[in-house]
Order: C-alpha cells, then structure tokens, then sequence
C-alpha cells in the first residue's frame, strides 16, 4: 500500500507561489470577503458552552483572552493583557490590561456604542465561568478554573444553593481598571495558556443581561471581526471591527478583511464544487478519496490556482466507551475491543495514509513530554479469550448496540471508520453492532448523557499541554448523579490511580517532574483502557491560491486577523 507521507512536524506545500513585483513591493491588503464553509449546524458562540471545534473557529475571530497563542509557534502571547509577572513560587500572577480596547458597537450598550473594556469585565467573566450552571455540567469551568485558581470551587458550590458570594472568587481581584490579581492553588506552568481558551474569553455582563440565553447566537467580544448576521443552516457573516485595537508591523490597523462568511454546505462534494469555482476559499478535511486525485491535478491549470497545505496535528481520534454500563464496564471488554481493532488497517487502507496509528494517548510534538509506548495490539486471538472470560462466547449474550458517530457530512472518513470497525467487531468477536449516524450536536447530548454506550470522537486540545489531554480522564469530573451529563469526562472513567498521578503532575512546579507524572497516568489510563485510541491526524487543506497569510497550526486555530486576498 502506497501511504502519503508529511515529514515533518510543520510542512507545507505552495502550489505554483508567484506573485507579481507589485504585489510584492506594496500589496493593497484591506478589503474582501473570506468564503469558508461548515459541516455541521452551529451549536453555540456563547464563551462558556464552546466545546467543539467548529463553534471555536468562529468564536475566535469574535472574542479575545488575556492571551492568546502564536499561530507559527504555539507560544503563549499577550492578548487583552499587555505583560504580566508572578510571585516566586509561581502561585500568584498580576495581569496588566490594555488601556485601547473596546467592545463591538452593539444594542446592548447605551447609544448602541461599544464600552471600554476594563479589569471589571475580566473579573465579571471569570466569576460568571465559575457559577453552578443549571443545566448540568460547567464543562469549561472544569476544564479552567477548578482545582486551579484559589475560591472558584467554594465559589461554584456556593452558587448551587443560590448564594452568590458578593465578592465573587476570592482568588481573582480587581486591584485597578487596567490590573487584574489571580491566585493559583499551585504552580501550573500552563496557567497562562489556559488563559486563551474559549471559557477564558471576554464578553461583557451588558450582553449577557441583555441576551441571555440568546447569546447563543448573539456574539459580543473585543475580536477583530463582529458578528452581523447569523441565518440558521444558511451562513454566518462576519464584519470587520473598525475600532479594533491592534496594528500590523507597519502600523496599519488589523484585521485586513472585510468580512467572514461561513456557508453551511454538509455534503463534502457539493462543498469541494463549491471550492473549484471560487466560490468557496478554503476546503479543510479533504475525503481521501479526493486527496490522490487532487495530488494528482496540481500542476494543470487549475490546479496552479490551489494551495494545499499539510501539518501533523495534536488531533487524536478514538472511540469511547460508556464505563458505568454493562458491557464496558467490564475492563475485559474494553480490552477485548481495543485488540479486535487492526489500526494499520484503518490508517493504511481506510485513511490511505492520512494519519498515524497511535501508541500511546497523547501525540507527538507536546514541548518537554516523553510520549508513551503504550498500545494494545491487534491480537484477536486474546481478544476472543477475554469475552469468554467476560461471559460472551463467540458473541453470545452480548447485547446489540450502537456505534454512535457524528455525520461529519457525506464522503465522511467518519463514517467510512465505522464501518471498517463494525466489521472488524463481527469478525474477530462476533458482536453484532449498528452503525448510528447523527447530526454532531445530537452526538454530542448522547455522550454527555451517557444514553451512547461506544462511541467515535476526537481531541484536539485548547493548549498544547499535556495535562489538556489528561484532563477528559480526570474522575472528578464525572458527576455525582449518573443522570447528569457529563462532557469533561463521558467515559465516566473514575481510578484512583490516575487521579493522585495526574493530581502530582498538576501541582508539580518543575516541568520535568509534571511530564513524568503525567506519562505514568497516561499509561494507567490506556491499560485500564479508558477509551479505544485510533490514530493522530494529519491536517490536510486547501487554499485559493489568493488567500495570503493565512498559517495552519497542530491546534487548528484559525486565525483571520492578518489573513489578507490578493487581487
């Protein structure tokens, strides 16, 4: 089998990259619209309730954190906070504010005209990221705050039984309107990258009082992009903010674009139709069965027109089992599961080289972290003796359920993954399963709920950390009630084990001691197998050729606001 292979950790293919001798001494770089498209239906652009990537993508044009992340590098940058310094053990951090940032212009305000943003807003925010959320689980609040900054879990219990502490989190203070103090429980050397993830965003309390649960699709922020459209399963249009607070290299006022529209066009042939007549600039997750073929054709006409980049991610696809239902709660299932699975396959044949088989959980390319070994083989020999032990001989006995997937749009490899797994099941263990296709937000109540039994998904962290992968194992994430859903954490996996490991690693102030910590946890987790890790993706998108600066990073963050179109 021939497999498309991206040396590399950032590698990148330019198709046909001439550019004029104007454009190259002076290129006019404002104005245009940047067409992209979305798969799925859009679930929310609320900061606290972003927990999927497609939601993060728009909402990262339209919010802003205290920082944020260098797209080239990943480095943690200053954002809405211009400096910042720490105590000397690490545990206390002092936030300096930028004195030049408004808020969008929006009916929330008075005279429908953007407010300065202040340390207020900050505290605002983080107190409000930190309540008890009535409709279950606070995921970014346990994925941020909990267990890491002084008082927000007194502060979360508080607000459950209806007692909002006036003074809000102890361990976040107001000292001035540009100065922000936040005391930690611990060092954590991730804190400030922390900081630029979706719960740790900035809006204003005007809009959240104003729109409440409507903020949904009623986006305020400091970004440099606005919202000024949304028409549900039809598109998203963005506006370019005009009092934006920040400058390019030469002084001139970000972001260069217009506008962003983001079509919704869920089957992946009409989009990429829509890509070859300009109509789209950009097509991410290209099907592999394209991806010879558009190889193929980049040097014809129009071909030249493309740039198709590729980069190794920090992506992870796995499957997921429900832990606090039989059958998986049997860790012999689990076991059998992951054996019955050939992941050269799958990455070989099923993928045609588009990603890695994974050893281990979290990927290549986190800075200071030894990655684990770790993986089971395929053994269905092994497999088939641990579901006699188990109690399910040849398949007998065992109950008929679901893989659940998200639909992912047509030519999903998804779907095609699926397949290949549920035949690999019936062969090697004869286990009879069904293939649930559904819309991603409905895939999502299911895992959460805990009615998804085995389940597909992927992680792509917030920040390129260690402990970001962890996290989604951490038992005290599972709630206390089994009907309440859980998204931190949906294998509802609960060791002791892994807990008091991952605990040292998040209180561990040097670096080298935290990583070990962490692979030992990493490892008990995958012999316990929490889940059924498949394989690291390889990113794969294409550009018009007229779209200038736009960087694909392994986080998949895509920043617009230096993206600029050639004319």
């Amino acid at each position: 089998m021939n497999r498309i292979i991206f040396p590399g950790f950032i590698f990148l293919l330019f198709i046909a990259a001439s550019f004029t001798a104007a454009a190259q001494q002076s290129p006019d770089k404002y104005g245009g619209v940047f067409h992209t498209n979305l798969y799925d239906d859009l679930r929310s652009l609320y900061p606290p309730d972003i927990i999927d990537h497609p939601s993060l993508g728009i909402g990262l044009q339209v919010y802003e954190g205290l920082t944020r992340f260098d797209p080239a590098t990943l480095n943690t940058m200053p954002c809405l906070a211009k400096s910042w310094e720490t105590n000397d053990d690490g545990t206390e951090y002092t936030f300096h504010l930028r004195s030049t940032v408004f808020f969008h212009d929006d009916s929330c305000f008075s005279k429908k005209k953007g407010k300065k943003f202040t340390a207020n807003d900050v505290k605002w925010c983080f107190d409000h990221l930190c309540q008890y959320d009535t409709r279950g689980q606070n995921t970014n609040f346990q994925l941020t705050f909990k267990d890491r900054v002084a008082g927000a879990a007194q502060y979360h219990d508080a607000t459950q039984t209806g007692k909002c502490p006036p003074e809000g989190v102890s361990g976040i203070q107001v000292i001035n309107d540009s100065t922000v103090h936040i005391r930690l429980l611990h060092p954590d050397p991730s804190f400030v990258s922390v900081l630029s993830t979706p719960g740790c965003w900035i809006y204003p309390k005007e809009a959240y009082n104003t729109y409440a649960e409507n903020l949904r699709v009623h986006a305020v922020g400091t970004g440099p992009f606005r919202l000024k459209k949304i028409t549900e399963g039809k598109n998203i249009i963005l506006e370019r903010n005009p009092n934006y607070w920040d400058y390019d290299e030469d002084g001139k006022r970000l972001p260069y674009l217009s506008q962003v529209e983001y079509s919704f066009i869920f089957d992946k042939d009409s989009a990429f139709h829509k890509f070859q007549d300009g109509s789209l600039d950009m097509y991410p997750d290209i099907p592999v069965d394209l991806l010879a073929t558009l190889l193929g054709s980049l040097d014809t006409p129009a071909g030249m027109k493309m740039e198709l980049q590729a980069i190794p991610s920090l992506h992870v696809a796995y499957y997921g089992f429900q832990h606090q239902a039989a059958p998986f709660n049997d860790v012999r299932v689990r076991r059998a599961f992951c054996m019955a699975i050939d992941r050269n396959k799958i990455t070989d044949y099923i993928l045609q080289g588009d990603a890695e088989p994974v050893k281990g959980f979290v990927p290549p390319g986190i800075p200071g972290y030894t990655n684990s070994e770790f993986t089971f083989p395929y053994d269905p020999d092994s497999a088939r003796r641990l579901m006699i032990e188990a109690g399910y001989p040849s398949g007998k006995n065992f109950p008929e359920i679901n893989i659940s997937i998200n639909s992912g749009g047509a030519k999903s490899k998804n779907t095609d993954v699926a397949f290949a797994i549920q035949s690999m099941l019936k062969e090697n263990l004869a286990v009879n399963l069904n293939v649930d296709i559904r819309p991603f937000a409905q895939h999502i109540q299911q895992i959460s709920s805990g009615e998804a039994l085995f389940w597909r998904s992927s992680w792509i962290p917030d920040y390129p950390d260690a402990s970001a992968f962890l996290d989604i194992f951490y038992g005290k994430n599972v709630p206390g009630d089994p009907k309440m859903p859980s998204y931190a954490n949906a294998m509802r996996y609960r060791s002791a084990a892994f807990d008091s490991l991952y605990d040292a690693g998040k209180q561990a102030a040097y670096a080298m001691t935290r990583n070990e910590f962490f692979r030992r946890a990493e490892e008990i987790m995958l012999n316990d197998a929490a889940l059924c890790p498949l394989y690291f993706e390889t990113d794969l998108l294409l550009l018009q050729k007229r779209i200038r600066n736009f960087k694909l990073n392994p986080l998949r963050y895509p920043y617009l606001r230096e993206v600029w179109i050639s004319r």
